[in-house]
């Protein structure tokens, strides 16, 4: 009997160390993780349209122009957003013109004059509806 329970308590202690071992703790990870600043944060680009508002009333009084092209083609790049919760994000943005307005032949001297507006550079919040 003395035999059968020295069996029995090393069956169980034999048990208990396996289940033990099974949940030792699982090796490290040694994958990067992202800083908390860039968890939910993202960049992009992405190409747009402007609808600019140029014409030759935009000269001062006395000068004429041929033609004025204004194309309307812009890239835009998100530089830093955020998404703070399901409902608000922040982002950062580059935007131009691909290609910039040009007078062509300002009172006959047959060149093309662009004109060069400040890039846009805003900073914008959405939110989304519920």
């Amino acid at each position: 009997m003395a035999l059968g329970c020295a069996v029995a308590i090393l069956t169980v202690s034999t048990l208990i160390a396996a289940q033990q071992a099974d949940h030792a703790a699982p090796p490290p990870d040694t994958r990067t993780q992202y800083p908390a600043l860039l968890v939910n944060s993202y960049f992009g680009a992405s190409v747009g349209y402007i609808a600019y508002d140029f014409s030759a009333r935009q000269l001062e009084p006395g000068f004429r122009v041929q033609a004025v092209d204004v194309p309307h083609v812009a890239a835009r790049v998100a530089l830093f957003g955020h998404q703070f919760n399901r409902y608000l994000s922040a982002q950062l943005t580059y935007m131009r013109p691909v290609l910039y307005v040009r007078y062509r032949n300002i009172n006959g001297d047959a060149i093309g004059h662009r004109s060069r507006r400040p890039d846009a550079a805003p900073c914008t919040r959405k939110r989304a509806s519920a």
